[in-house]
């Protein structure tokens, strides 16, 4: 999937590549309200701005992985 395609990425040190397979993955989540699977890419991306010490953008996508995360409990996913 284009997450773990994103994360083997980042996990070879290829942060750009990383972003562009996990936005889409994001992108893809978003258009078909999954939002427990658009929370975990947050969380995703959260994680790899915090490794880069961009603080203000890891912090962007934590309060967002987090926002929908509760979105997903209170619809759950069938």
């Amino acid at each position: 999937t284009m997450v773990n395609i994103g994360v083997a990425f980042q996990n070879l040190g290829k942060t750009e590549d990383a972003l562009y397979f996990l936005n889409m993955a994001l992108q893809t989540r978003l258009q078909q309200n999954d939002w427990a699977g658009a929370s975990s890419v947050e969380h995703i991306l959260s994680t790899i701005y915090l490794q880069d010490q961009d603080y203000y953008n890891a912090r962007l996508h934590g309060e967002t992985a987090l926002k929908l995360a509760e979105k997903a409990t209170a619809h759950p996913i069938r």
